[in-house]
């Protein structure tokens, strides 16, 4: 299973900094405004600001990194119950990077996030649960955590409870609810799903055996060498018939993905 800390934070567009409204015309893009203002906004209590402020100290965006600066900041947030500030504080607790890791100060504001549906949280807290990172490993309740993330589209959600289906832990076996969520995920430009989908393909485990479709789904996740490798196994057992359709059908599928 993939880890899911600090990175699904990295890759977070900064435009999605926003306040937590109940209105998205009311919306604050604090990505957009200088950061003096920010900091003017923080002072004021405007938890969104904080998040904001704290987030880009401890990455050093437009500013000298200070992890103390960013705790002090994520902390005055997450005391408001913002729930990104909370998830990230729970990220950077259990990643133990710049910091020291604090396990059960990790789980403390990972739960309250996830409990504020906070798909990130989810997902962090599902990781522990599978791993017994934190607390006592409990398959059933990290595919709980899982599949309440997967309701928002986040793709390491619905990729890792992808495996936990196809494996059978935590959850009954299910290789046609495995294929299910690898295609989710797959649409997002999910490299270990893309390859896992075309194995379920080429294996006509939960979809019907399909050697085009494998090697169009290897082909798109040919950035990751097994999968180049895979496709050229396959690829020997092929027509050059099938090989061409499988070509065009990889190019018909990049380009879907990228158009999302």
């Amino acid at each position: 299973m993939l880890l899911w800390n600090l990175t699904a934070f990295a890759q977070e567009k900064t435009s999605s900094l926003t306040t937590q409204t109940n209105s998205p015309t009311n919306q604050i893009r604090y990505s957009i405004l200088p950061i003096s203002r920010v900091k003017e906004m923080a002072a004021k209590g405007d938890a969104g600001a904080q998040y904001s402020l704290g987030w880009r100290y401890f990455r050093g965006d437009g500013m000298p990194k200070d992890v103390t600066e960013s705790l002090k900041w994520l902390r005055k947030s997450a005391d408001q119950n913002y729930a990104k500030a909370m998830s990230l504080l729970g990220a950077i607790y259990s990643a133990g990077e710049d910091v020291r890791e604090d396990l059960p100060q990790a789980m403390t504001w990972l739960r309250k996030a996830a409990d504020q549906n906070d798909p990130e949280a989810q997902c962090n807290l599902a990781l522990r649960f599978a791993e017994g990172d934190g607390v006592p490993k409990n398959l059933v309740e990290a595919a709980k955590w899982y599949r309440k993330a997967t309701q928002q589209n986040l793709a390491e959600a619905q990729y890792n409870l992808g495996v936990m289906l196809e494996e059978g832990e935590g959850v009954s076996k299910s290789a046609d609810e495995a294929v299910k969520w690898y295609r989710k995920t797959a649409e997002q430009d999910h490299a270990e799903a893309q390859c896992n989908l075309a194995i379920a393909y080429w294996k006509g485990a939960g979809v019907p055996k399909d050697l085009v479709q494998a090697y169009a789904w290897w082909s798109v996740a040919e950035n990751k060498a097994e999968a180049r490798q895979d496709r050229e196994v396959a690829a020997k057992q092929m027509s050059p018939e099938q090989i061409a359709n499988g070509k065009k059908l990889a190019a018909e599928l990049a380009t879907k993905i990228k158009k999302r």
